[in-house]
């Protein structure tokens, strides 16, 4: 496995020098980790950290399903009933569409503007919730977003549904994650706050060129992208959506699998144009046929077998996690360099497209 682990890399990843790229591999309950390019001086490792973006949000729809199997909050609750500055809110927007993004909420919201421009290497650290309360209960979703029931990626409804949850529980949303996902599966290194150890352990940020840039903070944004992980946490995490780790949550986890919509917004005019003069699909035309609850499903590009994913992106990172429930096969790919330009505008990464082809070669090699 080790030579086409990293002929895939070679022919498909492409972090700069002095960054690294970290593949782990999940086939019946064995694992391996390959490390590649340099971090510190050496190939990142199973238990080099890196912000993982919006894989974060696999883990808040963990949290809300393990939540509802506890009796705590069922997923038809509505916004409205969770939070006081959205007593207005219509009944519709519940748990689950914002936890599917069928909520008719904005991808980001537009009174961030401020916050980005004060300081461009953390834009989201001068947001906090109270903000983000506060242009939700100013902007609720229209009618005819609602009743079109369409999933249209947002942001916004997953750091709403992360707000809502710690709310319930009365705590902070890292220590909910902790406390109900972490701790259950021994994931000790999945945090937003690092100790010193897991701070010289954490790869260094850097932007598409290799210049080193900046960790991102993200106060209102914590249920959307603020996690820190490791491939080893994260082969944990999708070893219990297996059922390889059994523990008291590996249920409620395998309970947020079924697809729940499969009506997706059309690409953009801006998408389009990119995909039109790139040699690369949108990946909603690829592996986009349903979202469940966080996951976006889909089948592998040869078609043989579906495919449970989900990516991440920060100022300084990329990120993507999936899993092929039928051969029991998951992959975790990690990189310390940003997004390019053109990935932001195709809806797909290079840290993707590594993931979905070591997927491919297990389904095929099984």
């Amino acid at each position: 496995m080790q030579d086409e682990i990293d002929n895939i890399v070679a022919s498909t990843s492409d972090h700069p020098a002095h960054t690294g790229v970290v593949v782990g591999v999940l086939k019946s309950n064995q694992r391996s980790i390959y490390g590649y390019g340099t971090i510190g001086g050496a190939p990142p490792a199973g238990d080099t950290i890196f912000e993982i973006g919006s894989v974060t949000k696999v883990f808040t729809t963990a949290l809300l399903s393990i939540l509802a199997a506890e009796g705590v909050i069922a997923l038809d609750d509505s916004a409205a009933d969770l939070a006081t500055e959205l007593i207005d809110y219509p009944p519709q927007v519940t748990l689950q569409r914002l936890a599917t993004h069928t909520a008719g909420l904005p991808k980001m919201p537009s009174n961030i503007l401020g916050s980005l421009l004060r300081e461009r290497d953390n834009p989201y650290a001068a947001y906090p919730s109270e903000k983000l309360l506060r242009y939700l209960s100013k902007h609720p979703p229209s009618r005819a977003s609602l009743e079109a029931r369409q999933v249209d990626y947002s942001n916004v409804g997953v750091a709403l549904l992360g707000i809502l949850l710690a709310r319930r529980l009365g705590d902070s949303f890292e220590a909910a994650i902790v406390s109900k996902v972490c701790e259950p599966l021994g994931m000790m290194d999945t945090r937003i706050k690092l100790t010193p150890d897991q701070e010289r352990r954490m790869a260094a940020p850097h932007n598409p060129r290799g210049k080193r840039s900046h960790n991102w903070d993200m106060p209102a944004f914590e249920g959307a992208g603020a996690l820190r992980s490791t491939a080893d946490d994260l082969l944990t995490f999708l070893a219990s959506h297996l059922g390889d780790v059994i523990s008291t949550i590996t249920s409620p986890l395998q309970d947020g699998h079924a697809i729940r919509s499969r009506t997706f917004a059309p690409p953009t005019p801006i998408q389009r144009l990119a995909a039109r003069f790139s040699a690369l699909d949108l990946i909603h035309d690829r592996i986009l046929d349903g979202m469940a609850l966080g996951w976006s499903v889909g089948q592998l590009p040869t078609g043989e077998k579906q495919v449970h994913w989900r990516h991440g992106a920060t100022g300084g990172y990329r990120a993507f996690i999936g899993f092929v429930k039928e051969k029991r096969l998951g992959a975790v790919v990690l990189a310390n360099s940003s997004l390019r330009m053109r990935d932001g505008l195709l809806g797909t990464t290079a840290t993707d497209r590594v993931g979905i082809a070591v997927l491919e070669h297990l389904v095929a090699s099984s």
